[in-house]
């Protein structure tokens, strides 16, 4: 398994074929519990972690990369008003 890359004792990623692939972004879901307020959906909490090769870190000196995704995920999260609400 260590041969194929799917165990790995080193923490930087190797590239290989994917050059292009500056980022990965691992969305998980945990802790579903009904909701006490309407008991027809669920409560549970979203986790986002963001991976990035360390030289591609640093966008034109002035940004960090995974500080960047994080502000765009948070602004996409944020833009939910009242009338696009599902409930």
């Amino acid at each position: 398994m260590m041969e194929k890359g799917y165990i790995r004792l080193n923490p930087k990623i190797a590239r290989g074929t994917h050059e292009e692939i500056k980022s990965y972004i691992i969305i998980s879901f945990n802790n579903f519990s009904p909701n006490l307020k309407s008991g027809k959906y669920l409560d549970y909490t979203i986790r986002f972690d963001i991976v990035c090769y360390n030289d591609a870190w640093v966008l034109n000196n002035l940004a960090i990369r995974p500080l960047m995704i994080c502000g765009y995920i948070d602004g996409i999260l944020n833009s939910i008003s009242d009338k696009n609400k599902v409930f």
